[in-house]
């Protein structure tokens, strides 16, 4: 049998064509997280500690970080990514209210009782809410649209301020009107240590990723991020409409809650690195 020489180019061409874990990725196969930022639970390890009354709050593979007040049953939802969904992050609830729902409705309820509100609102912005598919479900996240341009609202957007609300609406519906076509099925392989996110971003980006325990210091906070999404990356174009509908939302609705504006502010620098990165890929 003919025998082959394993040299460093083998490699090399070995780390280009297989997978890499991260580190938090390694660790949700052997399990036994403790619910940190770097070493989440996994949704096994989840619900075994909800059923036993004893939830306290903690990141969960795949849905980011649960809090104590809520409650996602033995249920999993498919969503658009696996921290990130399209406007959402890390399952954290936020601190606004209602609107005129309350705590025990189903999510349908809640959205049948702001929904005037927040049709008035858009209206002024020249947004018809009757145009678009908007479903709403029980599950895991704050929103996504589909291949059909369906947009569908869960859980972490009946957290939010109705203003708050209103600028999420406007975010789907950029994407809804304006996204440019990209092939979702098109990835781009990149070596890790080509995989750096900047270290130069603004305060609100800045005290955004401190909020949700990416870290104490920019570089702690590059860091995690280059760790916990670090793989291959889609088309740039995809990075590029998520930039412009965090953009378009921002323009248009500037009066959001002080945590939703880090939060947008996190998400363009976010989405800015990955586009980077994913042109850099190409050769550009």
């Amino acid at each position: 049998m003919k025998t082959r020489k394993l040299t460093r180019k083998s490699l090399n061409e070995l780390e280009i064509l297989m997978p890499k874990l991260s580190e938090i990725q390694q660790k949700t196969f052997v399990g036994g997280g403790d619910g940190s930022y770097l070493s989440p639970y996994t949704w096994d390890e989840y619900t075994c500690i909800l059923s036993n009354g004893t939830w306290f709050g903690g990141y969960v593979e795949g849905f980011g970080y649960i809090d104590s007040g809520t409650s996602y049953g033995s249920s999993s939802y498919e969503d658009s990514g696996s921290y990130y969904d399209t406007s959402g992050s890390y399952g954290i609830n936020d601190s606004g209210s209602y609107g005129s729902g309350s705590y025990g409705d189903d999510n349908q309820t809640k959205w049948n009782n702001i929904q005037p509100q927040i049709s008035s609102q858009l209206a002024a912005y020249g947004y018809n809410i009757s145009q678009y598919s908007i479903s709403i479900l029980d599950a895991v996240g704050r929103s996504h649209i589909d291949s059909s341009n369906n947009i569908f609202l869960k859980d972490s957007f009946f957290n939010m301020t109705v203003n708050d609300q209103v600028s999420v609406l406007i975010h789907e519906f950029t994407h809804t009107d304006c996204d440019k076509a990209y092939d979702p099925n098109f990835k781009i392989t990149i070596l890790q240590q080509d995989f750096t996110f900047s270290s130069t971003m603004s305060n609100d980006v800045f005290e955004y990723y401190k909020s949700i325990n990416f870290g104490s210091s920019i570089e702690e906070i590059v860091t995690n991020l280059q760790d916990a999404y670090y793989g291959n990356l889609s088309a740039p174009q995809k990075y590029l409409n998520e930039i412009f509908a965090y953009e378009e939302e921002k323009r248009l609705f500037p009066n959001v809650s002080e945590k939703y504006r880090r939060e947008r502010e996190g998400k363009i620098y976010f989405y800015q690195q990955l586009y980077r990165i994913a042109q850099a890929g190409l050769g550009y």
